[in-house]
């Protein structure tokens, strides 16, 4: 398979990643102590930092994974034959995603959650070009050696869920964003909660989200390509663990292939407006 072109970028950092030993806590441990409050403002909450030893499992909810085929990457067709990597997996709720677009998933986490290979993606190294895309949601404090790490191993793209805050660092500009900027940057304009070690559909949260994306051989440029509301278009009953606690969804094929109902006057031109659709402008999907 021919590779696609490059990213430019800056010589990596020395790894981060801590390696795998039995003293590290389970990925569900909980630190001891008096219980405090805690502060949901928004400034607080995008700045939330996590202990250097802590696994960091924040599950991406399923239906902000597949927002990225619906409304952000194109040709949705062509990636049943080429194959991804998912390096910080979890239990697994990305990656099962992922199987339902690409042709062969490999899943992979420093940490044992049964789910996938345990192997830390930045201690040990995947071959160049190893796979088509590597897709994750990786710890925040670890994100940049993530990027860097996946340019190398991914041979079509690569795919980052992060906290938009991750563009406002001066020093992540200069190692990542001034020489290798992505192609795309999509922000959801709805909240995508994410709670520590589980999945809630009746969560919420102050902190904002977004897919940024690395084309290999895409020198358009960076696009960005705001996610529509599609929470309850792409959210399905089996992708919560207990349906007792869960609402009822339409676990039907995505809507993506039904008609839509038109709209006529101020409400049609609002619709388009909100899916990115401009007259003669590239629509968000």
């Amino acid at each position: 398979m021919a590779n696609g072109g490059a990213f430019r970028h800056q010589p990596r950092p020395p790894s981060t990643g801590t390696p795998i030993a039995d003293s590290r806590p389970s990925p569900n441990s909980t630190p001891s102590g008096p219980t405090t409050m805690q502060n949901r403002s928004h400034a607080v909450m995008a700045q939330r930092v996590e202990p250097v030893e802590s696994a960091d499992d924040f599950p991406t909810p399923p239906w902000a994974t597949r927002a990225l085929f619906e409304h952000v990457l194109g040709d949705k067709a062509a990636l049943s034959s080429q194959t991804c990597l998912e390096p910080a997996c979890g239990a697994g709720h990305m990656a099962k995603v992922l199987e339902e677009y690409f042709g062969e998933v490999h899943a992979s986490d420093a940490f044992d959650y049964s789910y996938g290979k345990v192997r830390d993606f930045l201690t040990r190294p995947y071959p160049a070009n190893a796979f088509h895309w590597v897709i994750t949601n990786p710890p925040f404090r670890l994100a940049e050696a993530f990027i860097l790490r996946a340019s190398n191993v991914a041979q079509r793209g690569v795919a980052i869920l992060a906290r938009t805050v991750i563009l406002e660092s001066v020093g992540r500009y200069e190692r990542i964003f001034r020489d290798m900027a992505p192609t795309k940057f999509a922000p959801f304009v709805e909240r995508v909660p994410m709670l520590k070690g589980r999945l809630d559909p009746k969560a919420t949260t102050a902190t904002a989200y977004a897919w940024l994306v690395w084309e290999k051989g895409n020198r358009t440029g960076p696009q960005l390509i705001w996610i529509p509301p599609c929470r309850k278009r792409l959210e399905r009953q089996s992708d919560y663990p207990d349906p007792r606690t869960s609402p009822t969804f339409d676990d039907s094929p995505l809507a993506s292939s039904q008609p839509k109902p038109t709209a006529s006057g101020d409400e049609g031109r609002a619709a388009e407006m909100a899916a990115g659709g401009f007259a003669g402008a590239p629509g968000g999907e």
